[in-house]
């Protein structure tokens, strides 16, 4: 928890004292990040073959293809939500 974050004044109603602080662009950007990479990884999950996902299931091993096709597919998205 930040100190500068209790005094902030985008802190939440009730928050300073608790050390919540309100949301600001830095949050807000995480929060997009992380969105279309969960989004992201339930399409491009729907992508794996049977053979795939038994090992996936077996040895917790991702094929090569998928991490670098969650990221690209994210940037996608993002892409898409700016309007661009």
């Amino acid at each position: 928890m930040s100190v500068f974050e209790r005094g902030a004044p985008n802190t939440t109603r009730g928050g300073g004292s608790r050390g919540i602080a309100g949301r600001d662009m830095t949050t807000e950007g995480r929060g997009e990040n992380m969105r279309s990479l969960v989004l992201a990884c339930d399409e491009v999950g729907e992508r794996l073959t049977a053979d795939e996902l038994a090992t996936v299931r077996a040895s917790g091993q991702l094929p090569a293809w998928f991490v670098p096709a969650v990221h690209a597919h994210a940037r996608e998205l993002r892409r898409q939500w700016r309007g661009r």
